[in-house]
């Protein structure tokens, strides 16, 4: 996990929404539901760039098999703010 992030949780029992790449393969953003934590835009952004393209495979994959996920984030401004993560896991 990366330095200075804070308010880590696991959320648990996620359907996964609209997920992508973003920007030049910076970033990848999972949208979730529901949204017990008020991540911000409705999503959890994965931006650790050796573990980019496994988020991005686990999320598609939970996706197309209509399974849901764990995601492990942290989410440094609150309730509200942008929710990063750091693990994800098919259920």
């Amino acid at each position: 996990m990366a330095s200075g992030y804070t308010a880590a949780a696991s959320l648990t029992n996620l359907s996964v929404g609209l997920t992508g790449m973003e920007g030049n393969g910076t970033g990848v953003y999972v949208g979730i539901s529901p949204n017990l934590n008020s991540c911000k835009n409705g999503g959890i952004y994965f931006q650790d760039p050796a573990e980019l393209d496994k988020a991005l495979s686990i999320a598609l994959s939970a996706k197309m098999a209509g399974k849901t996920v764990r995601i492990d984030v942290t989410q440094p401004g609150g309730a509200g703010s942008l929710c990063f993560g750091y693990g994800i896991y098919v259920h």
